[in-house]
């Protein structure tokens, strides 16, 4: 059976929207997962607990799934006799800001895992991985720069996490970029329209 390790980041946020938001890069392609897609349909237990967070391979902090239980209740279970929920949160949430922190998984599991929870691509790192190109790319897709680039390789890789969710609207990112770029082409069209009648007069 074949693994996937990538190096990961979890913090953790008081809201209660989502308190769990995972962080990783996989194809080169940065990914970012909030707990709260821990629920979306298709996304099975199971296999979340064998999504494990480790920083040496032979210690599991603790696995996606115990993620998912944080974000319903705000502590991690206990699980032994040994230690109660409030001490096993605090140690965990202490091995989770590890900067060598690392997911691993079985191959086609982990690929199941993006694609189940409608993974987003991270634009904070795309932005401080490509500022220029980011600021660029906001204005305007060009099908050469990188944030374009990566955008179209998550697409062909995630087909069903494209732009567009399960209930037929685009995503909010999508849907900001539509509305400037019609607002851009309708001051354009107005500056050329008063343009015109400006030298018909």
């Amino acid at each position: 059976m074949e693994f996937i390790t990538v190096n990961c980041t979890v913090s953790f946020r008081q809201d209660i929207a989502s308190r769990g938001i995972i962080t990783f890069t996989f194809e080169d392609i940065p990914f970012v997962i909030y707990s709260r897609k821990l629920y979306e349909y298709g996304v099975v237990d199971d296999e979340l607990k064998v999504l494990n967070f480790h920083v040496h391979d032979d210690y599991t902090i603790c696995s996606v799934y115990d993620l998912k239980s944080f974000d319903r209740i705000g502590r991690f279970s206990s699980i032994s006799q040994y230690e109660d929920s409030e001490t096993r949160t605090e140690r965990i949430k202490i091995e989770l800001a590890n900067p060598d922190l690392k997911l691993t998984a079985p191959r086609d599991i982990f690929m199941k895992f993006i694609k189940d929870t409608d993974a987003s691509i991270n634009n904070a790192e795309l932005k401080r991985l490509y500022p220029e190109e980011f600021a660029q790319w906001m204005n305007g897709d060009r099908p050469d720069d990188p944030v374009s680039i990566i955008y179209a390789k998550k697409n062909r890789m995630f087909p069903s996490s494209g732009g567009r969710r399960k209930n037929g609207r685009h995503c909010r990112r999508t849907r900001q970029k539509t509305k400037r770029v019609k607002r851009a082409k309708l001051m354009k069209r107005s500056r050329k329209a008063n343009h015109i009648k400006n030298v018909n007069h």
